[in-house]
Order: C-alpha cells, then sequence, then structure tokens
C-alpha cells in the first residue's frame, strides 16, 4: 500500500495511511471531494491531513461544490461589511466563508450548479453589473461576467441550473429588464420580454421557484409569474379587481405584499411567516393553510423569521439578541392540511458587534 511521510514532531520521518482501510490513491480522491470552506475543520484530523488539504496535490476539480446539508447566511455588521457563514444544522458546525472581494451592498444571492453567486447590487451608492461566484473547491469568491444593465434589489432565481434576474433599481434604458445566465456558457443574454413598462424601475420584494416558474412580488402591489420554457409572463396585481389575468390567484399576492421576511418553496408550497404562524400555500385550491405542530417555541417572537429550504426541510431562522434561532421542519403534506414534525430548534451564538440577517439560501432552492 502507497503511504505518504509524516513528520511525528520529534525529527522523525514514519510512514502513514492517509484514511485506514483505503488506498492512497482513493483516499486523495477522498479528500479532494471535502468542499474548500470546511478545510479548516478537516486539518485538525491529522498533520498529514492537514499538509494535503493545504497543499496543491489534490485534485480540486473533483469537489462536488456546495455541500447540500448547509445553509448560507449573509450577516449583515453595517453598509459595506458583511460576511457569508455556512451552517450545517443538523451537527451545528459554523464555517465563514471568504470575505467579499468589494464593498457590495443591496446585492442578491442565488445558488446554481454548486456554486453561491452574488448578482448585483450597490457600491458607493451607484448601481453594480458585478457578478461574483464562490467556488468552494478553492475557497474564494471569482469575478464572473458582468450583467448587461446594472441593478440591485432584482429578482434572481435560479432554474435548470440557469440564473434568471428580473427587475430591482435599474434606471436609464430597461431593454434588458429581464437577463438570463448560464455558468456553463459564461454569459448573460437579455430576455425579450415586453414587460418592463408595467414595473419601471421597481425593486423586487422576494421571488421564488413553483413547479418550475419564477414568481415574483414587487413592492408597489405588483407581481408576475414568469414561464422559462415559453418565456412568457404573466403579470399579477396584488389589489383584487375584475379584469386581473391571474384572479384565482390573488391570494397569494395579495398576502405576499404584506410580507417583509424570506419565504420558501418545500414539497411545492410556498411557505411564509405572518400573523404569528407559518402558513403554507396551497396551489391546488388557491389558499394558504397555518401550518400545524410547529409548537410554542416557533409561535411565539418568530415573526420575523426568514425561511429556507434545506434538503427538502422547511428551516426556521432569525435573530434573538445576539444569537441565531434555527429551527428544522419535516413537512406533512395531507389534503387541505399542512403539519409538521419539528425535528429540532437551536441557537447559535454570533459576533459580539451589531448585526442583522441579510439572505438565506441552500441549494436545495437553486432549482438544478
Amino acid at each position: 500500500m502507497k503511504k505518504c511521510k509524516e513528520n511525528d514532531g520529534d525529527g522523525k520521518v514514519s510512514d502513514t495511511t492517509i484514511i485506514p482501510g483505503l488506498p492512497n490513491e482513493i483516499a486523495l480522491d477522498c479528500l479532494a471531494r471535502i468542499p474548500g470552506l470546511m478545510h479548516r475543520k478537516f486539518t485538525r484530523v491529522s498533520r498529514s491531513w492537514k499538509t494535503l488539504l493545504t497543499s496543491n496535490t489534490l485534485n480540486w476539480n473533483a469537489s462536488p461544490g456546495l455541500p447540500t446539508n448547509y445553509v448560507y447566511v449573509n450577516l449583515l455588521f453595517s453598509i459595506g461589511d458583511q460576511r457569508f457563514f455556512a451552517w450545517n444544522l443538523e451537527d451545528r458546525a459554523c464555517l465563514p466563508l471568504p470575505a467579499f472581494p468589494t464593498n457590495l451592498t443591496c446585492a442578491k444571492f442565488v445558488v446554481s450548479r454548486g456554486r453561491l453567486f452574488s448578482i448585483g447590487g450597490l457600491i458607493n451608492s451607484a448601481n453594480s453589473a458585478d457578478v461574483w461566484a464562490y467556488d468552494p473547491c478553492v475557497n474564494k469568491w471569482e469575478s464572473v461576467a458582468s450583467l448587461k444593465l446594472a441593478r440591485y434589489e432584482p429578482a434572481v432565481v435560479s432554474i435548470g441550473g440557469k440564473i434568471y434576474v428580473m427587475g430591482g433599481g435599474v434606471g436609464g434604458d430597461l431593454s434588458d429588464w429581464a437577463e438570463v445566465y448560464d455558468p456553463e456558457v459564461g454569459a448573460w443574454t437579455s430576455l425579450s420580454i415586453p414587460c418592463w413598462h408595467f414595473f419601471g424601475d421597481v425593486f423586487c420584494r422576494d421571488s421564488a421557484v413553483v413547479n418550475g416558474k419564477l414568481y415574483g412580488m414587487c413592492y408597489g402591489g405588483l407581481g408576475f409569474i414568469f414561464d422559462p420554457i415559453s418565456s412568457s409572463i404573466t403579470i399579477v396585481s396584488s389589489e383584487a379587481y375584475e379584469s386581473s389575468p391571474c384572479e384565482n390567484i390573488h391570494t397569494l399576492f395579495s398576502t405576499w405584499n404584506k410580507l417583509n421576511q424570506k419565504t420558501a418553496v418545500v414539497k411545492g408550497i410556498l411557505f411564509a411567516y405572518f400573523d404569528g404562524k407559518i402558513r403554507g400555500y396551497d396551489f391546488d385550491h388557491n389558499r394558504w393553510l397555518p401550518l400545524q405542530g410547529t409548537g410554542k417555541r416557533l409561535r411565539n417572537g418568530m415573526s420575523k423569521a426568514s425561511l429556507v429550504n434545506v434538503e427538502d426541510k422547511l428551516c426556521v431562522i432569525r435573530k434573538n439578541a445576539n444569537t441565531i434561532i434555527f429551527a428544522c421542519l419535516d413537512i406533512l403534506k395531507i389534503p387541505g392540511i399542512l403539519r409538521c414534525n419539528v425535528l429540532w430548534c437551536h441557537s447559535e451564538a454570533s459576533s459580539g458587534r451589531p448585526w442583522s440577517i441579510d439572505a438565506c439560501v441552500s441549494l436545495a432552492e437553486s432549482g438544478s
């Protein structure tokens, strides 16, 4: 069996096996599949692991990308001072991602093809077309192709591995109001959707992917549904009126328009926090249903929580003083009823500096 050399600490060099029971060739391939953001944790296993993980020996192309069982939370400490943290919600491991390479605010974030993307935003109060991708293989942010239209606070989702961007604070020429990015090609393409005159220079409150379609809720009461297959868009008003082209789904947008927290889609249901309860929108019957079984801890004081899908589980995240509260719910869908099992609920201490939760994303939301 091929072995590695390791210094035993007293000047002597001894042979060692990287992973007991595995040939070193296979062990090296296993180590290469550890995402870069987790390296600091695994360097504590042994000196040989630390040497390998900090060297150029491994084939980093074998890495599968971002871990699926993590939620990626962007904490905002002050204007231009923000940092992403990766939380493994099961074993409570917290791993900081590298700091942003630029002084950026009001960007939107999405995960696509195993990478975390930062889209647009503001730099020194000016609209930005910058797009950054966090690559877990090398554990750093890399600049990728810029947007055609500089913007901040747009609707951003990933469907089928492609990133769709619509609206936001844009100004100027709105012919590129909607764009799509293919990570495999590395370029943005304008979408010919003659709808920008409905929205103008409007920020997106929230967006989600339901059954392969982009649902967006803008400030001002207008919403939209975009179908990437037909490249068509339907404008929906949150106010009821007879000529509404989507009158049957008015209930969704009229409530969504009142929410400030992030929604999440789990098992085809859009979940949101309002009226002191988690509720899910039943698309089959066009109505909101209360989520039963959440318990007192999730009902009390959780009105400002953000929701995120992690491995088809509904995760609840909120700030409480200087801690972050996480909860994981297993959703049970019964005709006409939404129930859940609370798998766990715990708190994590955060920085002593003033902070707020700016964004929460996960691999499950990528729609890939």
